[in-house]
């Protein structure tokens, strides 16, 4: 039996608030805090590397985390993407950089 860590533990928290939504929307939802997105990130980096059979996830958990996130951010408002991209500054918009956008 596997045993699970503090991190396992904040992903699964956060699926089960919703279970039919990816958990990134949640997280960006529920976490307010520096502290919170941090270890949020942490979490999710190793989730990415320990739930996929993508050579390119494996290679690089740290960057996809970063291009998902920032990805994500960009269908959210302003404080909410300024908080996140404070908390995590390698954190980017594929497309728009790390701009917030609305």
């Amino acid at each position: 039996m596997k045993t699970m860590t503090v991190q396992e533990n904040l992903i699964q928290r956060l699926k089960k608030i919703d279970q039919n939504r990816n958990v990134l929307f949640t997280a960006i939802d529920t976490l307010k805090t520096e502290q919170e997105i941090k270890e949020f990130y942490k979490a999710y980096v190793g989730f990415l590397r320990d739930d996929t059979t993508d050579p390119k996830v494996k290679d690089d958990p740290a960057g996809v985390a970063d291009q998902n996130i920032g990805y994500v951010l960009g269908y959210y408002n302003g404080d909410t993407a300024i908080r996140w991209l404070n908390a995590l500054p390698g954190t980017y918009h594929p497309v728009f950089g790390d701009v917030p956008i609305n």
